[in-house]
């Protein structure tokens, strides 16, 4: 959890969210354990509209300027749901052996 600890990272600001409808690039406080994430895509071009990294009480987000989201799921989350998956799978071999 970040809270409260940013990275400072120069974003594009897209003209529809600009106050003077003209595309600008400034210096942005972002989440520091997303800022990597943020940079590598400003750096190749890939224009987002927000983020934010859920602060430990929710998933991260960030929103990309065609309308998709990218989910930062935490990686506690991930092992929970992939172990689940195992789990799941050693039940329907186990089904499989029994009949």
């Amino acid at each position: 959890m970040c809270q409260d600890n940013y990275k400072e990272i120069r974003v594009k600001i897209q003209k529809d969210l600009s106050c003077t409808n003209e595309e600008y690039m400034k210096l942005a406080k972002i989440d520091a354990c997303i800022a990597d994430i943020v940079e590598a895509l400003q750096c190749h071009g890939i224009d987002m509209r927000s983020s934010c990294c859920g602060h430990g009480k929710s998933n991260g987000y960030i929103t990309l300027q065609d309308g998709r989201t990218l989910v930062i799921r935490k990686t506690t989350e991930l092992y929970e749901e992939k172990k689940r998956e195992e789990n799941q799978k050693e039940m329907d071999i186990m089904k499989v052996e029994v009949i």
